[in-house]
């Protein structure tokens, strides 16, 4: 290694060869990991912009089916309520009347 720093000392055109070789491999390698981090940014936002878009009509999809079925189930209890308050209803007034 002492060698080799000696070689370079002695030769400094061959030092900045190096380092201008290590910083341009450097230079090279950021730039492909912008580029990796860019691609990867432009297909996670189109996977989300299909993802969201389809989740939104599922989930509209889901509300419509559900409201139906909770409007269903609230008029059944609704008439259940119903017919048991018109049968105490008709109890009470004729437990008065028969006093």
């Amino acid at each position: 290694m002492e060698a080799f720093v000696e070689f370079l000392k002695a030769n400094p055109v061959v030092a900045f060869g190096i380092v201008l070789l290590v910083f341009l491999c450097g230079v090279s390698l950021i730039k492909k990991l912008i580029k990796l981090a860019l691609v990867l940014l432009v297909v996670t936002v189109a996977a989300l912009y299909f993802v969201n878009d389809s989740a939104k009509e599922y989930w509209e999809e889901i509300s419509v089916e559900g409201l139906a079925k909770v409007g269903e189930r609230a008029m059944e209890v609704g008439e259940k309520a119903v017919e048991k308050a018109v049968t105490e209803g008709k109890k009470a007034i004729e437990d008065e009347i028969g006093k």
